[in-house]
């Protein structure tokens, strides 16, 4: 996790994935074939490591890798030291353990020995006594520099560390300083991070070194760091003169005609890190940092995430101290603050005031960043006012209404229903009908199988069971539409690609869903054989979205498949506790709403009648629906009220619950139940035991005041001899 309050000081990518380096980046390695030996050259058990990888290459290369796989193994269950490894690269070369990948026999063991051998070819090229050699002979002939330069780089970012501590001796003799300044700059692209951090040392002298270093080696990553140093005011530094040279060195242009502020360069850098447009090695990565005690740069693993946090949170923070007014800079360190420590970021992102959230917000929503975008709608939230939602501009939580992912929707209706307004105003129609979908979610995610034929569905939709999903199977496109459109814990849309019995085409389909707020995020999943993924490729052409599936043969395989295919559309599914969630805070809302007689979304409540309902059946909010549907007028709401109260299957605090808001709504708009149902009621407090209840039910039949026919008697009856 990141917090604002992190010192830590970190440069551009700072990377350098160790186990990720092939050995071929330590320099050119010997390809040393030699001739292939006889056959009977093996005609003995191979009894040390490099014997056995030595049979190992010589039966793969005649074409037998099912006899050279258990030699392979036979090497690394011997766990072969450095030297081993090494001898092996050295002397069969590094494409020999590569072409392990070329056989299923011997593919398992391609990725442990590649990895073996990097982690070998690290240790030897970092060794400490080695790398004092090596910077020992940057100080005498240049022929000996030339092979220690060679050497070092071998080593990467790992020579930087030894490198600096020897230019960092007090009272070094100019004779020494000189050649190792200059050759820090003969070294390659590989030791740019580590240069980088380096750049953040309180020793003027050696910053003016490593930023001379970096204008030589001419790659563009060092260009914020040293724009950083450029434009600070305070204080002047002799190092400052080379820095500017080295930004004109990889700019091509002087430092005051650069196209862009400084201030805007380092926030372009933070907003890059944000949109993740660097590619790291793998995750996790190295991230070279500047380690103030011990006053060298030092390498630190850690998630691809945290390192960008990192990173741009500098940059950003950077922007803003050369310039306070940046707004763009404010933006990006919000958003960047939020999305990686939401927690530790939330004060300063309330701080920052409406309009720096409203666009962080808007952002959000553009970049497709739906997680951030929900966080930061709730908090604009809190910082808006109510008179602001009438303006001459659209307010960016009635943008966030409109986004296509169901959190952000929910947040911005949470948002404004808290905010009270009293008008209406431009997009309010929208918030009871996305609380409504929110309010009969269920604990078990919910999946829709399209296709009009009625076997082939039903087998999709059991497929879909196994994996955990309330499957319901829809025979028409636009049955499949309405029913993606009433609640959001659809999780998934499955299609079959000639769905039959309907006018809609497959475009039509994927056309509304894609175009429509409610369904736009949904995930669609065209199912059928292998052979039709290639036939229905250009239909695709306009909804990159969708991805194809292989009809599954079994339930097991299928999750693993939307699995994959949900982290490559950047979709999260709710967890079931999301759902219930969900539900009870958008049954909630509606209650809140119906108690506010001046509220602009009152009008709309009954249009989520149906889901309330819904919602008073099922196990997630039932009793939240009950207390919101108390407030809707109409007979719709009071029977679906009166239907669980009279049913003695339900548990009794609900049907308690359901009654006593049964009561409050005939009360507020007078009775709409049918005689059947009076007379129901009736008979259920006439034969109720538990006193809750008796109660609830009995503020019913008060409220609906019956007439004196049979049922009435028996009440009479029943309170004639209740205690």
């Amino acid at each position: 996790m990141l917090s604002r309050s992190r010192t830590t000081r970190a440069r551009t990518l700072g990377l350098a994935l160790a186990l990720a380096l092939a050995p071929s980046a330590f320099g050119p390695a010997p390809r040393a074939m030699g001739q292939v030996p006889a056959r009977d050259a093996f005609a003995r058990e191979p009894k040390t490591p490099l014997e056995a990888w030595e049979v190992a290459t010589y039966l793969i290369r005649i074409g037998q890798p099912d006899l050279a796989a258990p030699y392979i193994k036979k090497f690394l269950d011997a766990r072969p030291d450095d030297q081993t490894l090494l001898d092996v690269r050295d002397t069969y070369g590094a494409g020999t353990v590569m072409s392990l990948s070329d056989y299923p026999e011997t593919r398992p063991y391609a990725r442990p020995l590649s990895r073996m051998l990097a982690e070998a070819s690290i240790r030897r090229a970092t060794d400490p006594a080695r790398m004092d050699k090596f910077i020992e002979g940057l100080s005498k002939s240049r022929e000996e520099q030339r092979y220690a330069v060679d050497r070092l780089r071998e080593a990467g970012p790992f020579a930087i560390p030894p490198l600096v501590r020897a230019l960092s001796v007090s009272g070094l003799d100019g004779s020494v300083r000189t050649p190792l300044a200059e050759n820090l700059g003969r070294l390659d692209r590989k030791a740019v991070p580590a240069l980088i951090a380096a750049l953040d040392s309180s020793d003027d002298a050696l910053v003016g070194d490593v930023a001379r270093a970096l204008g030589q080696i001419g790659d563009p990553r060092a260009v914020p760091a040293l724009t950083y140093l450029a434009a600070r005011t305070k204080p002047e530094t002799a190092a400052k003169p080379l820095v500017l040279r080295a930004i004109r060195e990889l700019t091509g242009r002087p430092f005051s005609s650069q196209p862009r502020t400084p201030a805007r360069v380092l926030s372009d850098e933070a907003r890059k890190y944000h949109l993740h447009a660097y590619k790291f090695p793998g995750d996790p990565v190295v991230l070279w940092l500047w380690d103030a005690a011990a006053k060298v740069p030092a390498p630190v693993s850690m998630p691809v995430k945290d390192a960008e946090g990192i990173l741009g949170l500098r940059a950003a923070g950077e922007a803003l101290e050369l310039d306070p007014t940046d707004s763009e800079a404010k933006v990006n360190q919000i958003s960047l603050g939020l999305d990686h420590d939401p927690a530790a970021w939330k004060a300063a992102a309330l701080a920052s005031g409406p309009e720096v959230m409203s666009k962080v917000v808007r952002r959000a929503i553009a970049d497709g960043r739906p997680d951030l975008a929900t966080v930061a709608t709730s908090l604009l939230g809190q910082i808006s006012r109510r008179d602001e939602l009438t303006g001459d501009k659209p307010h960016a939580l009635i943008d966030a209404l409109f986004a296509p992912d169901r959190r952000v929707q929910f947040a911005a209706a949470e948002a404004l229903v808290k905010l009270d307004p009293t008008a209406r105003f431009a997009g309010s129609s929208r918030v009871v009908p996305v609380l409504a979908r929110f309010a009969d979610g269920q604990e078990t995610p919910r999946a829709i199988v399209v296709d009009g034929n009625a076997e082939r569905a039903s087998q999709v939709a059991g497929y879909l069971r196994g994996v955990g999903f309330d499957a319901q199977v829809a025979a028409t496109g636009a049955q499949g539409f309405a029913q993606a459109v009433e609640s959001a814990d659809v999780e998934l849309i499955a299609v079959d690609p000639n769905f039959i019995g309907d006018s809609w085409k497959l475009a039509d389909l994927l056309g509304n869903l894609k175009a429509d707020v409610r369904t736009a995020r949904i995930p669609v999943f065209l199912v059928g054989p292998l052979g039709l993924a290639d036939r229905i490729a250009p239909a695709l052409e306009s909804f990159p979205d969708a991805r194809f599936l292989v009809t599954p043969a079994e339930s097991a395989l299928l999750k693993g498949e939307l699995d994959r295919a949900f982290a490559s559309l950047n979709v999260r599914p709710m967890t079931p506790g999301e759902r219930v969630d969900y539900a009870k805070k958008a049954a909630n809302l509606l209650a809140e709403i119906g108690r506010r007689p001046r509220s602009p979304f009152r009008a709309d409540l009954p249009l989520a009648e149906p889901s309330l309902s819904l919602a008073l059946n099922g196990p997630a909010a039932p009793t939240e629906a009950a207390a919101a549907l108390a407030d809707i007028p109409g007979g719709e709401a009071q029977r679906s009220l009166a239907d669980v109260a009279i049913d003695t299957s339900r548990a009794a605090p609900i049907r308690a619950a359901s009654a006593a808001q049964l009561a409050r709504n005939v009360r507020r708009f007078g009775p709409r139940l049918q005689a059947p149902q009076e007379r129901r009621l009736v008979d259920e407090l006439g034969q109720e035991a538990d006193p809750s209840l008796r109660e609830a039910l009995a503020a019913v039949v008060g409220a609906l005041r019956p007439s004196p026919d049979a049922s009435a008697s028996r009440l009479s009856t029943y309170r004639a001899s209740s205690p």
